[in-house]
């Protein structure tokens, strides 16, 4: 294998790794709504995940990590 594959093989080593990471703490967001909240979630429970700073922060958590994978 040349160099520039080898370089190509690590950067494709690298995002992979970095994907998992973000598919694990997405994973760990849903786990902690979900002991709380049904999902797919309807309006109200939408509104109580508003109200509630933590969970708030797991919903952020999920739409960042669910942005770094795509």
């Amino acid at each position: 294998m040349g160099s520039r594959a080898l370089v190509y093989q690590r950067k494709v080593e690298d995002n992979l790794q970095e994907s998992h990471k973000h598919l694990l703490r997405l994973n760990n967001a849903f786990e902690a709504l979900q002991k709380h909240y049904e999902f797919p979630i309807c309006i109200q429970q939408f509104a109580k995940i508003l109200d509630n700073v933590e969970h708030l922060a797991y919903v952020d958590q999920a739409i960042y990590r669910f942005s770094k994978l795509q």
